[in-house]
């Protein structure tokens, strides 16, 4: 708490969100024909929107 208040008084930026966690990957370069691993992709964005269903 103590250094976001100096932050503020300081008239200092909020730090950007890491937005890293929400992104949702496609299969690698080299499957991007591979059905499975298409398959895997949509499995793994269907986890994260349940991970959102709070």
């Amino acid at each position: 708490m103590k250094n976001e208040y100096e932050r503020i008084q300081n008239g200092q930026p909020m730090d950007l969100l890491n937005m890293k966690r929400y992104e949702l990957p496609g299969p690698p370069a080299g499957k991007q024909t591979d059905i499975t691993a298409w398959q895997d992709a949509v499995d793994n964005s269907k986890a994260q929107l349940e991970h959102l269903d709070v």
